[in-house]
Parts: structure tokens; C-alpha cells; sequence
């Protein structure tokens, strides 16, 4: 292992985990906090069921129809919130790519699954701007024939973005099972979340319910980012 390379994959995954978590924090402030009627799908997270909408009946119980009082208020802070997403989608993939950097020079990943994960976060970066593309459009559509289009594509790269997400993550917490000491327990984490991008195939709520694992499998591999390497650790990871 490269001492140098793993000092500047540790000080990569630790700053963009801290940029991470900020962005996070003022997505969550900025965007709306109650939608204008209660979700079909009892979905409560109003980001989030904007991105999981999937008809008309979907967008307009989150923004109300046109002329509702709270309609515009509600429109312009998730319309920040998604022109705020466009750092956010560069710097969490960024950490998901910088921590199997970092554990494929440590040695507990596979190469291979390194560059398998780097692929991945970069097919959600961008998928993560075309989704937002579409909920931009979707945001200042009233009627429902003008949202088949947008909706259809909205479908699409929502797919592809939170498949990636999950798939990462449990690639993730395949090379977390191996880190010595207390922090393996991201592994489990990270597995818990892969079950939720599963079970989210027939249950939309169940993207909302990763969010804790999420959370703490992310927050464990964040906090692997400030821990020293093990001693002899010599893998052939990439440089």
C-alpha cells in the first residue's frame, strides 16, 4: 500500500463525508417539510415523494393544484432544494468512490470491486441530474396531461440512480465486513440498506425506511476515513 495514496484517499473520503453531511443538513432545511395533501402512498418525506412520483396525482398532492395557497412558496423552495441537489450529487457519490478507494487500499476490498463501485457512483451522479432535470420540469407543470412525459422520464432515472446507490452500498459493506475493530458494523448496515433497495422493487416506502441504515452504515465508513491504518496492511490496490 502506497502510504501516500492512502493518506490522500483518507483526507478525501473525510472531507467530502463533511460536505456531505452540511449539504444534507441544508437540503433537509431548504425543501419543503409537509406536502399540500397527504401522499397516495403514505409516503411522508415530501423530497422524496417527489422523486418516487409517478402520476399526476402524485406531483400535485405534494405542491397542491393550480392557484392553492402555498402552491408557489411550496414550488420555489423544492425547486432550491434540486438546484442545491446538483452539488450535492457530485459529493456523495464522490465519498462512495473515495471510501472504496480507501478500503481497496487498505486491503479489504477487491480491485475489482473498487472500479465496479467508482462506475457506479458515476452512473448515479449522472443519473441524479437528469432525475433532477425532470422534478425542475414537474414543478411548474398544473396539468396532468403536460406531466406524462416528464413523469415517465422522472421513472427512469430514479431507477438508476437509487439502484445505484443500494448496489454501492452493499459493495460497500462487502469490504466493511473484513475492517478490524468497531467499526465493521457498518457492514451490517450497509446490508440492511441493500435489503431496503430490494424490498423497494414492490414497497416505494421502503427507500424512506433506508435512510437510518443508510445513515449509519455511511457514518461508520465516515468515521473509518479518521482511523489509522492497520499495521502491515499491503494490498494491491490501485494507486
Amino acid at each position: 500500500m502506497s502510504v501516500a495514496s492512502e493518506r490522500r484517499a483518507r483526507r478525501l473520503a473525510q472531507l467530502l463525508g463533511a460536505l456531505l453531511i452540511a449539504l444534507l443538513v441544508t437540503l433537509l432545511l431548504v425543501a419543503p417539510t409537509t406536502p399540500a395533501r397527504p401522499d397516495p402512498r403514505g409516503l411522508a418525506s415530501p423530497i422524496l415523494a417527489f422523486e418516487l412520483a409517478r402520476t399526476p396525482a402524485h406531483v400535485l398532492a405534494i405542491f397542491g393544484d393550480a392557484g392553492d395557497p402555498g402552491r408557489a412558496e411550496a414550488v420555489a423552495r423544492m425547486d432550491l432544494a434540486n438546484r442545491l441537489d446538483y452539488l450535492y450529487l457530485l459529493v456523495y457519490p464522490g465519498f462512495l468512490a473515495a471510501i472504496a478507494w480507501l478500503l481497496a487500499l487498505r486491503g479489504v476490498m477487491a480491485r475489482g470491486l473498487f472500479y465496479v463501485v467508482v462506475a457506479l457512483a458515476a452512473a448515479t451522479a449522472v443519473s441524479d441530474a437528469l432525475e433532477n432535470v425532470a422534478l425542475l420540469t414537474l414543478s411548474g407543470l398544473t396539468e396532468p396531461a403536460a406531466m406524462e412525459a416528464p413523469l415517465a422520464r422522472l421513472q427512469r432515472w430514479t431507477a438508476c440512480k437509487w439502484g445505484g446507490i443500494f448496489v454501492a452500498t452493499a459493495l460497500l459493506g462487502v469490504g466493511a465486513r473484513t475492517i478490524p475493530g468497531r467499526l465493521r458494523v457498518a457492514a451490517p448496515f450497509c446490508l440492511l440498506t441493500a435489503l431496503c433497495g430490494l424490498l423497494a422493487l414492490v414497497e416505494p416506502r421502503a427507500i424512506e425506511w433506508s435512510a437510518a441504515p443508510m445513515v449509519l452504515a455511511w457514518g461508520a465508513l465516515w468515521l473509518y476515513a479518521f482511523a489509522s491504518p492497520p499495521r502491515g496492511a499491503g494490498a494491491e490496490g490501485p494507486a
